[in-house]
């Protein structure tokens, strides 16, 4: 086959494939528990937050097995912008106080985000087995009035964001006082993408005095905050006990 244009006509040839692939995730979780007796006082709070986003694409721009004959230039461009915005929020707060007896609050949060990019992006003008000389059919020519450019390019990004925040209060006037808080924030993030860009089994390429490019180029990019926070507090006449831990996690990765 042959792409063509008209003689004269400064018209060029272009192929191009374009990814805008957008994720925009929010996940949030809140707990809030309050118990308030003159005998035991128990309070349980329990918030978790879970988003996971996964894009796969295969982005491609290519001129098979054809000849191609241009009075301007040639353009085989291929291009991702893939992106994935997530937010992921936990919240929980317990509180617990008696008059008479053991108070206990007990608060625990985690969020977590889970986010993967899987792209092949690729440009590329070729012929599927190199041509025959000796075949005046066989495809294998390129011939431009201006420049012959092959390119692909790849710019994904992920922007994550997890925050996980616990707080428990207790209080008794006269016995046991027990607070536990535990905060967990996690955000595992990978972009992972083959860009190419070629001219393979093409014995003739030919300019009218313009360049020939051949280019791939890779700008992907990961954001990320990771926060966790507890907070315990425990006021008894008799015994206290306050315990609190906050953990915040990150990783990420990105293959090329």
């Amino acid at each position: 086959s042959t792409l063509t244009t008209d003689d004269n006509s400064g018209a060029g040839v272009s192929v191009t494939a374009y990814d805008d692939s957008w994720i925009n995730s929010t996940a949030g979780a809140a707990a809030l528990s309050i118990a308030v007796s003159q005998k035991t006082a128990v309070a349980a709070s329990l918030g978790l937050s879970l988003t996971i986003n996964d894009i796969e694409n295969t982005t491609r721009a290519a001129v098979e097995d054809s000849d191609i004959f241009s009075d301007g230039t040639v353009t085989v461009s291929a291009d991702s912008d893939a992106e994935i915005d997530s937010l992921a929020f936990g919240i929980a707060v317990g509180v617990a106080i008696s008059g008479n007896a053991s108070a206990i609050a007990a608060g625990a949060t985690g969020a977590l985000s889970f986010n993967e990019i899987d792209n092949v992006v690729e440009a590329t003008v070729r012929n599927t087995d190199l041509p025959d000389p000796a075949d005046p059919d066989a495809s294998g020519t390129v011939s431009a009035g201006g420049a012959v450019s092959v390119t692909a390019s790849d710019d994904s990004s992920i922007d994550a964001i997890a925050v996980a925040a616990a707080a428990s209060i207790s209080g008794s006037t006269s016995a046991t006082s027990v607070a536990v808080s535990i905060g967990l924030a996690l955000a595992h993030n990978t972009i992972d993408k083959n860009v190419s860009a070629s001219i393979v089994n093409m014995p003739s390429v030919l300019t009218g005095g313009g360049d020939v490019i051949v280019s791939a180029s890779d700008a992907a990019a990961i954001e990320v905050t990771s926060f966790a926070a507890a907070v315990s507090v425990a006021v008894g006449a008799g015994t206290s006990v306050g315990v609190a831990g906050g953990a915040s996690e990150s990783t990420n990765i990105i293959l090329s």
